[in-house]
């Protein structure tokens, strides 16, 4: 008695689908990932804080950042995207706040200042002034954390 085998061809496999699956792990992506949505342009080392909380609703948010100058004679400051000089900060200011919307009192508005931990006091407190002059009514200053930080 003769046993014959028979061969079974696999089927080949389509790709048919294989473009929709690509543009939707793609779609997929672009969805879940979260651009920089500013530059920082200056170099500071940020302090170190023991009590951090996170700040909540960017909408109305200036971002100041202060750096020391290369050589050492004053401050390099950046309000958003742009690097303006010290004599034009309370300038850049005041446009910066007459762009944004107009707040209730869910949302003020917001400054985050981040600034070297070398920076004097004085420097801080100028811009801490220009900024409640031109109605920014909260002020967060960044740091960085020195031991895990707790939610409010």
């Amino acid at each position: 008695m003769r046993i014959r085998r028979h061969h079974h061809q696999l089927p080949s496999l389509t790709t048919a689908a294989l473009p929709d699956l690509i543009f939707t792990v793609l779609f997929f992506f672009m969805i879940v990932t979260h651009l920089r949505e500013r530059d920082v342009k200056v170099q500071y080392q940020t302090p170190q804080g023991t009590q951090l909380t996170t700040a909540e609703g960017k909408d109305n948010t200036i971002y100041i950042y202060v750096a020391p100058s290369r050589d050492g004679s004053g401050h390099i400051l950046q309000v958003n995207n742009r690097v303006v000089p010290p004599s034009q900060l309370a300038a850049t200011l005041a446009n910066e706040v007459a762009a944004m919307p107009e707040t209730d009192n869910r949302q003020p508005r917001t400054a985050i200042l981040s600034a070297d931990k070398h920076t004097d006091m004085a420097t801080i407190i100028n811009i801490k002034q220009l900024l409640k002059s031109n109605g920014v009514q909260r002020i967060h200053y960044a740091a960085n954390a020195a031991t895990p930080y707790r939610q409010p």
